[in-house]
């Protein structure tokens, strides 16, 4: 992932998100908004997903492991 990407967990600990501040790898754990703008809108889509953290959980479900569909 570039540098700035929004990283959001979708798979189990779905809550805990961040911005990498340096190039990176994840797993499929992680899903990335790369914002294509230099501007800082990147810490605005962070903002975004971390005050939507309820409705990210709502929207995995209640199974054992709750998963967020990409779509």
């Amino acid at each position: 992932m570039p540098k700035n990407a929004v990283l959001v967990t979708c798979i189990a600990s779905i809550g805990l998100n961040a911005i990498n501040k340096v190039e990176c790898a994840t797993n499929q754990q992680i899903n990335a908004i790369i914002c294509k703008d230099k501007i800082a809108y990147y810490e605005f889509i962070y903002y975004c997903i971390v005050n939507s953290e309820n409705r990210l959980k709502n929207l995995a479900g209640h199974t054992a492991v709750p998963i967020i569909n990409k779509k």
